[in-house]
C-alpha cells in the first residue's frame, strides 16, 4: 500500500498561542501585534514532531480585527510570521463577523465518501 500524505489544520488562537486581555472587548482577544504573541511552550516541539512524522501543517485562523480597524494587515502578517510556530501554509479570514465573504472562508462540511 502506498504512503498517504496527511494534512493537519490547526486553529491559531487558544490552540497555538495565548489569547490576550483586551479591556475594550467582553472576552479575551487574538494577538494583534507581534509583541503580543505568546506561543504556548509545547507548540514548537509538537509542530516539529508532526512535521518530522510526515504531516503537512496549515494554520487556519479567523482574524476580524483587521476588518474592524483594530489592527493593520501588515501587523497581522507579522503576527502570522512570529517565531515559535511553523507551518506549510497559513490561511486567514479577515472579514468582520456577520458579513458576506466572497472567498467562502468556511468550506462546506466534509462528507464521508
Amino acid at each position: 500500500m502506498a504512503a498517504r500524505a496527511s494534512l493537519i489544520v490547526l486553529d491559531r488562537d487558544g490552540v497555538l498561542n495565548r489569547l490576550i486581555d483586551n479591556p475594550a472587548e467582553p472576552r479575551p482577544d487574538s494577538p494583534m501585534r507581534v509583541a503580543e504573541v505568546q506561543v504556548f511552550p509545547w507548540v514548537p516541539a509538537a509542530l516539529r514532531d508532526l512535521t518530522e512524522a510526515g504531516f503537512g501543517l496549515t494554520i487556519a485562523s479567523n482574524q476580524p480585527s483587521w476588518a474592524k480597524g483594530k489592527t493593520t494587515r501588515a501587523d497581522l502578517d507579522e503576527v502570522h510570521a512570529a517565531p515559535g510556530w511553523s507551518a506549510t501554509a497559513r490561511r486567514t479570514c479577515s472579514r468582520a463577523p456577520r458579513t458576506a465573504c466572497a472567498r467562502r472562508c468556511s468550506p462546506p462540511p466534509i462528507r464521508p465518501s
